[in-house]
């Protein structure tokens, strides 16, 4: 039996007992409830830019575009897709600080990084310091801030960082270029790089189902937990009506039987979600540990397979409504050649320095759409799979705002000049899924943030430094929703 929504208001009603635990168990309850399906946002970064002419379509912006080479991974998920040309990253060349992990947090934070307090002389003259960090908040915690969208609020865990490789562990590489996740200045979110661990951590507390019918000792575990969880609540509402007012005794009469039904549901069967809480598959990783790195190589496919599909089923059991993932560091080390699947190119050496640095020669062009595509695949395959998942007469992915982005354009010289992106799902936000979009005059990434929290009900003039926005509003990077 469904709740009258009517009978009370969810923001209010877990402002008075969200405190703890008791709100924690309650929000996907009360979200289940009323018919709430959650709305959520993903970020997913891959390193060391891509090769434009292979990336972007050759013809008029609209939704008659030819797939390129770079966008054919995305076939399956094309409807589901907005490609966009002529966005710049918001980011100077007349401040200190490696290129690419200065496009990684311009892009998402939308100002210019800035050096910690203490930072020695010698790191404030070096052109390609290490130390910088972000200059505010980047899009996703800004999103889950008082100025941000509420819908993103609410879930277990505000947000959660992912990583593709081991070498994006905290202290293992340089800050600046493994984490895309900030909550300020100094304030980096380290993205997880063991995928058991990530999931332990994540989903370890969450009842999930394998696609087999749920075992009944495990179920009423639920059922007694979601009991317990109500009761307290329920006797925490009984000691707060002595010391309210009379004026206000039908309004939490109100929230009394709403706790109530839900109970009733509890007991009687689990909640609809919980059968699409599914465990996700986890790929055995090669476990051999080797000094050369070859360990990070062997096992980077897996491990971000294993990743993207910690975060579909955090996503499934709405213990998170915000993701955001790294294939691998700005400044990657691995070599594509030990990664990629079935490579044309003979170049043996590192995707930073090797390949995204190698020139615009047949080979190295090769290597560069060989590896980009590579992680496209990866991609794809995962927004496929959250394509295929019914949620509230839509799909998964439809219920999330899934942005695909590098932190430069082309890694030669760090070009920052018509990045290369894309955003996928979206419906709740009407975004105009299967067209090409491009800008002329170009914008800057922050006037297409601007667009995103207007669209999501957040309402702004420009997101972050007024500096690099072009435009302001709603329309500041118009056609991307209807």
């Amino acid at each position: 039996m469904k709740p009258d929504a009517r009978l009370f208001g969810r923001r209010s009603f877990l402002t008075g007992v969200g405190a703890g635990v008791a709100g924690m168990f309650l929000r996907p309850l009360l979200a289940e409830a009323q018919g709430v399906v959650p709305q959520r946002l993903l970020l997913i970064h891959r390193p060391c830019g891509s090769w434009p002419d292979q990336f972007f379509p050759t013809g008029p912006a609209g939704s008659d575009y030819a797939m390129t080479p770079l966008l054919r991974s995305f076939a399956g998920v094309r409807d589901r897709m907005v490609v966009l040309k002529g966005v710049d990253c918001p980011r100077t060349d007349d401040v200190n600080g490696d290129r690419h992990g200065m496009g990684i947090m311009t892009m998402l934070a939308g100002t210019m990084v800035v050096q910690p307090p203490g930072t020695s002389q010698d790191d404030l003259d070096d052109s390609n310091s290490k130390t910088i960090t972000s200059g505010a908040p980047t899009f996703d915690q800004y999103a889950l801030g008082p100025k941000g969208v509420a819908a993103l609020r609410g879930a277990r865990f505000p947000s959660i960082q992912l990583a593709g490789t081991a070498r994006s562990a905290q202290n293992r590489q340089f800050t600046c270029l493994t984490t895309i996740s900030y909550g300020g200045p100094s304030r980096p979110l380290f993205g997880e790089t063991r995928s058991q661990v990530a999931f332990n951590n994540i989903l370890g507390g969450v009842m999930v189902g394998n696609g087999t019918p749920i075992d009944p000792a495990a179920l009423a575990r639920q059922q007694a937990q979601g009991k317990s969880v109500l009761d307290f609540v329920l006797r925490d509402l009984a000691k707060t009506k002595t010391r309210l007012p009379a004026s206000q005794l039908a309004k939490l009469e109100a929230h009394v039987e709403a706790v109530r039904q839900l109970e009733q549901r509890i007991v009687s069967q689990p909640p609809p979600s919980t059968s699409a809480c599914v465990r996700p598959t986890l790929i055995d990783e090669p476990r051999m540990n080797t000094a050369d790195g070859t360990r990070d190589e062997s096992a980077h496919q897996a491990l971000s397979t294993n990743m993207l599909g910690i975060i579909r089923a955090a996503f499934m059991c709405d213990v998170t409504r915000v993701a955001s993932f790294t294939f691998a560091d700005g400044n990657n080390g691995m070599r594509p050649h030990s990664y990629v699947v079935n490579p044309t190119f003979s170049i043996e050496g590192e995707h930073h320095g090797d390949v995204s640095h190698g020139g615009s020669g047949p080979e190295a062009v090769t290597a560069k759409v060989e590896t980009d595509r590579f992680y496209g695949d990866l991609t794809a395959s995962a927004l496929g799979q959250m394509a295929m998942i019914p949620e509230g007469g839509a799909t998964l992915l439809d219920n999330s705002l899934v942005f695909y982005f590098s932190e430069c354009s082309i890694g030669d010289d760090h070009n920052t000049k018509d990045m290369p992106i894309a955003f996928f799902g979206g419906k709740f936000l009407k975004l105009r899924v299967g067209n090409f979009l491009s800008f002329s005059p170009s914008i800057y990434m922050n006037d297409v943030w601007t667009t995103v929290l207007n669209a999501w009900g957040a309402p702004v003039d420009r997101f972050s430094d007024p500096k690099w926005c072009r435009r302001s509003g709603a329309g500041s990077a118009p056609g991307l929703f209807d």
